[in-house]
């Protein structure tokens, strides 16, 4: 479904929030198993950064950062979350030159003990981010300690790069950009007190281009199967165990959309269907919580009232009389994510909301 369409219907017809149903994949402790310190020596200096595991292979750990990372030492090294004592050598396998956004593909031999230790993140490309989307960042920030945890978000993407607000600083370029617990971007770039990368897809790009496949990369690929993604499907608890409907912190009910894959985009003889439509696509979705109706003007006027920001431009308490209990319109993007924030949830995605929208028999 094109985003325009949907950021349309957002404006017009209200919004619905949606919330990630948390797994064990999703930990802090988790993510950073597959968070590698890096440092590298240079004739004038050292130097630290970041880079994160995209994939173990028998005795073999791959490994992305960002290419000024080790720009000027062909042989780094890692120390891993689990073994934070010891360095292990790796090798550059390729690194793209002085490019500003270039990436950079490290390769290391690991003793067969650590291995089992050693969490390759999963990479999300079927997320579109727009700007609003939160974030967390892991990584070694001068000020920050040892496997730092950053919170931001992203606030806009251009092309292959995102823009973050975040507090990024030197030793945080080559981590990853975690959205919903899986890396949606790698840091590339830093500012006061923001920062920039590149999106998951332009890194899978990468690494494909010299024959590294990330976790779950594969799995992802159009006419995957609902039974291929076992290892994803094995972190959700089963639908018997988790309740078909919730109530939101904001006081509204949220029903169960399940976990599984479904076809998104339009079919080539849609002439409704803008480019960016197609193709018809197989996307997987872990199971997350929407609300069942769109937000009402009562709730959204509690929110704006405990929170002191500007009430659309309509309103009135004639308004908020006459339609207490119907869709609140007129809500611009940011008080949307502000009011999801509010209410300890977020705004759904362009996959999530298609998913929803095409039900049990996939029509929207």
């Amino acid at each position: 479904m094109n985003l325009v369409r949907w950021l349309r219907s957002l404006s017009l017809l209200s919004f619905i929030l949606g919330a990630t149903i948390p797994s064990a994949a999703q930990t802090i402790d988790d993510l950073k198993k597959g968070v590698v310190k890096i440092t590298a020596q240079t004739k004038d200096m050292g130097k630290v950064g970041t880079g994160f595991v995209v994939r173990v292979e028998k005795d073999t750990v791959y490994v992305v950062t960002a290419a000024h990372v080790v720009e000027g030492d062909p042989k780094p090294q890692l120390t891993f979350y689990t073994r934070q004592d010891t360095q292990y050598p790796a090798t550059v396998r390729n690194a793209e030159g002085k490019q500003e956004q270039g990436l950079a593909i490290l390769v290391a031999k690991v003793p067969p003990d650590v291995l089992p230790s050693i969490e390759a993140l999963e990479m999300d490309i079927t997320t579109k981010l727009s700007g609003g989307e939160d974030m967390v960042t892991i990584g070694f920030p001068r000020t920050g300690g040892q496997w730092a945890v950053l919170k931001g978000s992203v606030t806009s993407r251009e092309g292959r790069s995102l823009n973050l607000d975040a507090n990024i600083q030197e030793g945080n370029s080559g981590g990853p950009i975690i959205h919903n617990g899986k890396v949606v971007g790698l840091v590339t770039a830093r500012g006061s007190n923001y920062g920039s990368g590149v999106t998951a897809a332009s890194a899978q790009d990468y690494l494909e281009g010299f024959n590294v496949t990330p976790r779950a990369a594969s799995a992802r690929a159009s006419g995957a199967t609902a039974s291929a993604p076992v290892a994803r499907q094995s972190v959700d608890p089963p639908p018997s165990d988790r309740a078909r409907q919730i109530t939101g912190k904001d006081g509204a009910p949220m029903v169960l959309i399940p976990a599984g894959e479904f076809m998104m985009g339009s079919r080539d003889d849609d002439k409704s269907a803008s480019n960016d439509e197609r193709p018809v696509h197989s996307v997987y979705l872990n199971a997350f919580y929407l609300d069942q109706y769109e937000v009402t003007t009562t709730r959204y006027a509690t929110f704006f009232q405990e929170t002191n920001r500007t009430a659309p431009q309509y309103w009135s308490e004639r308004v908020l009389k006459e339609h207490e209990n119907k869709p609140v319109v007129g809500v611009h993007w940011n008080d949307a994510a502000a009011y999801c924030s509010w209410a300890g949830k977020r705004l759904p995605t362009e996959a999530e909301w298609e998913k929803a929208a095409r039900g049990t028999d996939q029509r929207l």
